[in-house]
């Protein structure tokens, strides 16, 4: 008994065009969610009030409740949502380790 052998044939995308063999594409985002650097000061403010205000008992300094650095840092992590930014920084700000 003879076994058949069946070849298929390999699709291949088309090569790029020669122009553009090299070139680099540039990927920008063209959203509109992400603020821009006023916008970002202003949240930093809101939060950091909010905080204040919210939980007046958080340390201050760095690592604190007044952190600007850190409190752009979970704004960005929580895509700038200022309500679901604040109780997740109050709750790292109080687990996070003082140094004497």
């Amino acid at each position: 008994m003879a076994a058949t052998c069946s070849l298929r044939s390999v699709v291949r995308a088309p090569p790029p065009p020669r122009g553009l063999a090299g070139a680099r594409r540039a990927v920008r985002c063209c959203s509109s969610a992400a603020p821009t650097g006023a916008s970002t000061s202003k949240l930093v403010l809101e939060v950091k009030e909010r905080l204040q205000r919210e939980h007046p008992g958080l340390p201050t300094g760095r690592s604190g409740r007044d952190d600007d650095e850190m409190i752009l840092w979970f704004l960005k992590d929580r895509k700038f949502a200022v309500d679901e930014a604040v109780p997740k920084l109050a709750k790292a700000i109080v687990s996070s380790p003082t140094k004497c």
